[in-house]
């Protein structure tokens, strides 16, 4: 088998380069679960957000139910029955009294009962699109990193080929007597140092795929589709701020204000009186001294609350509402806050992980595969050292591994701009 470091000598950096990226290209290109299809799959089984759904329906019952008048009250009875004869015609007293009570609850209750229900349902419709955001953005960081660590064992696994290869060249050159044993033994090591990389890598990517497992169930554990995703168009700084304003977790804050608005709203309600109102009729049975039928009895009462002593409760609870507000206000400004320190983080991330990027492609990759050349050929003139070649070859597959953790970290850093402007769905 021609030995691939022998076959570097013949290529120029930039020639290595792109024969690298193509053998990159034709270990990726094979089919797979898709990015796509992985937020997709992470969507439609989360059971967190059947969980808040299923709140949300439990909140649209009841605001339905707050606005409804409390169910009547039926009384029935007997009034004034003379107990020696337990007669009901022998007095013109005795009744038997059938009511009803309807009680209306103080000021605007009912209604805005029902509004603070609609608000909280409106808190978890933005809570389970923030949810949605976060799964989709969750499932790119664990998609990107199994993608990751496989794309590190491949380059680590060519590494390991470049060094046995190398390891034959310094044996033979042993047996000639041109080298020592002990730069036989400098490979050998090297290799095993790059094998326990390669352990090390493929550990980090069965844990990414274990928690990716979670979200998307066993297809996690099936073959992935090596590209790197597209990560399409990205709005800029501005927009994105924008964008911000309008973000899931924002809105749901700002429901949560409304919320506790409402709240004020019906503490202030109890300030206002309440009234229950019974109707009651009385049928009588015998008849009157001159003989005719006594009539029977309708009465009217009207119950009212008198909120007079409103110091030590309706105070106290409205108190405690506005309380609440304020709370739920500093809250929403907090949370703001740090979503805007982290749109300017990862912009600045971005912008800094673009230009690493270019002076990898344009400088690092080149210089580092022409270096490798130049000491391989030195090595092979005998007029260049093990030790240079070896530190030439660490170098080199070091700085791919990197460019292609960079190739990564930019594409998290793309799908947690999108998260923050609600562009991940």
């Amino acid at each position: 088998m021609k030995s691939i470091i022998m076959s570097l000598r013949y290529l120029n950096p930039r020639a290595m380069v792109f024969a690298v990226c193509c053998l990159l290209s034709s270990q990726t290109g094979a089919e797979g679960l898709t990015l796509e299809q992985a937020e997709r799959l992470a969507l439609d089984s989360d059971p967190a957000t059947r969980a808040s759904l299923a709140g949300k329906r439990a909140l649209d019952e009841l605001a339905i139910a707050a606005r409804q008048l409390d169910d009547p009250k039926i009384r029935a009875g007997l009034v004034s029955l003379p107990i020696d004869t337990f007669n009901l015609g022998q007095e013109p007293m005795t009744q038997i009294q059938l009511g009803i009570q309807q009680r209306f609850p103080r000021g605007n209750s009912r209604e805005l009962g029902g509004i603070r229900f609609e608000k909280k349902s409106q808190q978890v419709t933005a809570r389970i699109e923030d949810q949605k955001l976060q799964l989709v953005l969750r499932v790119n960081q664990l998609f990107l990193e199994a993608i990751l660590q496989d794309r590190l064992a491949a380059i680590l696994a060519q590494s390991v080929r470049l060094f046995e290869d190398l390891e034959d060249i310094t044996t033979a050159y042993y047996e000639t007597g041109r080298v020592q044993q002990q730069d036989v033994l400098n490979v050998q090591v090297e290799r095993s140092k790059v094998l326990d990389q390669i352990a090390a890598t493929r550990q980090k990517g069965e844990q990414s795929r274990a928690m990716l497992a979670e979200k998307i169930g066993s297809r996690a554990y099936g073959k992935l589709l090596q590209e790197w995703p597209d990560p399409g168009e990205l709005s800029g700084k501005d927009t994105s701020r924008a964008q911000l304003e309008e973000h899931p977790r924002l809105k749901g804050l700002r429901k949560q204000i409304e919320f506790a608005q409402t709240g004020e709203e019906l503490a202030r309600q109890q300030f206002k009186p309440g009234f229950t109102v019974d109707l009651g009729y009385g049928a009588r049975g015998g008849n009157n001294p001159d003989g005719s039928s006594r009539p029977d009895f309708l009465s009217l009462m009207v119950t009212m609350d008198l909120p007079l002593f409103t110091s030590r409760r309706q105070d106290r609870v409205l108190s405690a509402r506005i309380a609440e507000t304020e709370s739920a206000s500093y809250a929403r400004d907090d949370t703001w806050r740090r979503m805007n320190a982290e749109l300017d983080f990862h912009m600045a991330t971005l912008e800094r992980t673009n230009e690493r990027l270019e002076l990898y492609q344009g400088s690092l990759l080149p210089q580092a595969g022409f270096y490798t050349v130049a000491a391989l050929e030195s090595y092979q003139d005998a007029t260049g050292d093990l030790t240079s070649l070896i530190l030439a070859q660490v170098a080199e597959y070091k700085l791919r591994m990197g460019f292609v953790q960079l190739q990564a970290d930019r594409l998290k850093t793309i799908a947690s701009l999108k998260y923050l402007s609600g562009k991940a769905l």
